[in-house]
C-alpha cells in the first residue's frame, strides 16, 4: 500500500494521458486492433481505472476538497464528456456517442462504490484504534 500511496500521482498522471490518447487519437489509426471490436467495454475499464486511480490519489494525498466522492464523481463525468465532445468537434475522424459517455460513466460509478467502500473500511479502522487507545488510558 505505501508504494501505492507514494506513487499514486504518477498513475493517475499516466492514465490522463493514456486515456486522452486512447480516446483522441485518429479513429483509423485504432480501427485495426482486435482490442477496439469491444469499445464499450474499453470506455468502462478506462473510466474505471482513471477514477480509481483519481479517487485514491486525492485520499492519500488529503486533497481535502477534492476527497469527497461526488467531486471524484463529477470531475470523471466532466471528463468524460468533454473528450465525447472534442471527439466530435476535432478532425480526427470520431463522434459524439452517448453510449460512450454512458459507459465511461458505469466505470466511473463502479469505481466510486469501491473508493466507497476502501473509506468506509478506512475509517473504521481509524475509529477502532481511537477507541481502543482511549480504553488503554
Amino acid at each position: 500500500m505505501n508504494f501505492l500511496k507514494k506513487y499514486s500521482i504518477y498513475l493517475f498522471l499516466l492514465l490522463t494521458v493514456v486515456t486522452l490518447l486512447l480516446t483522441l487519437l485518429p479513429a483509423k489509426s485504432l480501427a485495426s486492433t482486435k482490442l477496439f471490436d469491444y469499445d464499450k467495454l474499453g470506455h468502462f475499464a478506462l473510466f474505471f481505472a482513471w477514477t480509481l486511480s483519481f479517487g485514491l490519489t486525492a485520499f492519500f494525498k488529503q486533497w481535502n476538497r477534492f476527497t469527497h466522492l461526488s467531486v471524484v464523481l463529477a470531475a470523471s463525468l466532466i471528463f468524460g464528456l468533454a473528450i465525447e465532445i472534442l471527439q466530435r468537434w476535432a478532425p480526427i475522424g470520431r463522434s459524439f456517442e452517448w453510449s460512450d459517455w454512458v459507459a465511461d460513466a458505469l466505470g466511473s460509478l463502479v469505481a466510486i462504490l469501491i473508493l466507497f467502500l476502501l473509506r468506509k473500511n478506512e475509517l473504521g479502522q481509524s475509529n477502532s484504534t481511537v477507541i481502543t487507545e482511549k480504553k488503554l488510558n
